[in-house]
């Protein structure tokens, strides 16, 4: 049995995912439920359905990436995974995307080979997927079924995350990259919003976000800011709990705290809240204020600092939890709701 990411495994992987996403950046409701992923990586994991006939599959659920793919046969590189590894022979709604669609032609990471269009997706992670462009019938609920849906059929699909052993071989090894919202808004009932609700089972001062652009992101782990908005949340945070006993810091978390003597104890922290540009607030829920790196006996503030000025903020999972994150797709807005889930 292959043994956990460890918490070090879990933070490169995340930091190799924001220099991905910073490079990148330039800028009735079906409800699947989101879970923490058994490899205890930070991620959630949903549950859809491929194919007719419909064939379920565990996936990454993560906003911050730009297209959904799974593993396909024949494989000329998949890891091992869970689920059984999808077959589109075996699907009547199935079909390769020809080289002069749109959503070929349109895609910058694609090519033609034998008139079908091929992808390939490079991760800031160093993981890889290759394979055919196609379209399938896409099921998130008996009741929500969407034909056409575009993804990514891998036939090539391979990657060594931070140093560690490759963690996608070793979990439920799909993968799905949203936003679907690009696709799923031509759907009429759903008037061109998507809405997430984040509930994670696992228990381990106020500042502006600046003019650089966010992004809302469930595949990062930690919320990365600005520098000086960091720094400003730092000295409140710090002020706010000075009567807890300090700990050392790492390489990435600058305020820790040792919590050893207060087990069982009722503890007051303070409230942190996310204001975006609008007036629209996210307030943090406590169990998104502090992650636990050593155990109790290091409790750090679950914010970093981007390195550059011009690095676009990421609000990761951590403070999304039991939040409801609603994305307006028509009119390019996005909303909160603290303490959606319970």
């Amino acid at each position: 049995m292959t043994a956990h990411p460890t918490r070090a495994d879990i933070l490169r992987r995340d930091r190799a995912r924001v220099e991905f996403l910073q490079r990148k950046n330039p800028g009735p409701v079906a409800k699947i439920p989101a879970t923490g992923g058994p490899m205890n990586d930070g991620n959630y994991v949903v549950k859809v359905g491929y194919g007719t006939p419909v064939r379920k599959f565990t996936v990454d659920f993560d906003t911050g990436s730009s297209r959904c793919w799974i593993q396909c046969k024949p494989c000329t590189s998949c890891y091992s995974q869970i689920d059984p590894i999808f077959d589109p022979s075996a699907s009547s709604s199935y079909a390769n995307i020809a080289c002069g669609a749109t959503q070929c032609t349109q895609s910058s990471d694609t090519v033609c080979s034998a008139s079908s269009c091929m992808y390939l997706d490079k991760y800031g992670d160093g993981s890889t997927t290759k394979g055919n462009l196609a379209t399938e019938t896409l099921t998130l609920t008996p009741d929500d079924v969407f034909q056409d849906f575009s993804f990514g059929c891998g036939e090539d699909n391979e990657g060594v995350l931070g140093g560690s052993a490759d963690v996608r071989q070793v979990r439920w090894g799909v993968l799905i990259l949203s936003p679907l919202l690009a696709q799923l808004d031509r759907v009429p009932y759903l008037g061109q919003v998507f809405s997430v609700s984040y509930w994670l089972r696992r228990v381990h001062a106020s500042l502006v976000a600046t003019e650089v652009g966010t992004i809302v992101d469930s595949g990062t782990v930690i919320t990365r800011l600005p520098q000086r908005a960091y720094n400003a949340l730092r000295k409140a945070f710090r002020a706010a709990m000075s009567g807890y006993p300090e700990a050392p810091g790492d390489a990435m978390f600058d305020t820790c705290y040792d919590f050893s003597k207060y087990v069982g104890k009722d503890m007051k922290l303070p409230s942190v809240t996310l204001h975006f540009k609008g007036g629209v607030d996210l307030e943090v829920d406590e169990t998104g204020i502090l992650t636990v790196e050593s155990g109790v006996s290091q409790v750090c503030l679950a914010f970093v600092a981007n390195e550059a000025a011009t690095d676009v903020v990421i609000i990761g999972n951590t403070q999304q939890k039991r939040a409801e994150v609603v994305f307006d797709v028509g009119k390019g807005r996005v909303g909160f709701r603290p303490g959606a889930c319970t």
